[in-house]
């Protein structure tokens, strides 16, 4: 069991950006804007935030939540019952960049790069390389990410 540990926990982090995106700090940003929408979405999905993710979503990607929410709770279930603690999980993502590549007036797209670093207790730290680009569309006035993330 010990050996399924590893790499059900390395699975862990995918999993939730599969689900979406958002986090590290830069300048320039405004609250609201493609850029900290993005950023915040990784954040969100990395704290394993369903809700929080849902809410930072357009309505096609809610909608996609939604229909995976049963699967994630599952697994979520699996890895607490193996004994994986994953609030103990910690992200470095101070090797993330997020790079705003266009800008509409209704859509948007945010390159997410560099490394995102895993370390989950017991284990050697993981790094993880981060090539994507996250979708936003403005929906009710506001930025919401409507895409998933690749792993």
């Amino acid at each position: 069991m010990s050996k399924r540990i590893p790499a059900i926990a390395s699975l862990a982090a995918p999993l939730c950006l599969l689900l979406l995106l958002g986090a590290c700090a830069q300048t320039g940003e405004q609250p609201g804007d493609p850029l900290s929408v993005a950023k915040k979405a990784v954040e969100v999905s990395l704290a394993y935030d369903m809700d929080g993710l849902s809410a930072l979503s357009c309505a096609q990607m809610r909608k996609e939540i939604e229909e995976q929410r049963g699967d994630f709770e599952e697994t979520m279930n699996i890895l607490k019952g193996m004994g994986v603690d994953l609030s103990q999980v910690r992200y470095d993502m101070s090797g993330v960049t997020f790079e705003v590549v266009s800008q509409g007036e209704l859509t948007a797209k945010v390159h997410m790069g560099g490394v995102l670093k895993v370390k989950v207790p017991g284990l050697p730290e993981e790094s993880q390389e981060q090539n994507q680009d996250i979708e936003l569309r403005k929906e009710d006035n506001e930025w919401l990410v409507c895409s998933e993330l690749q792993s």
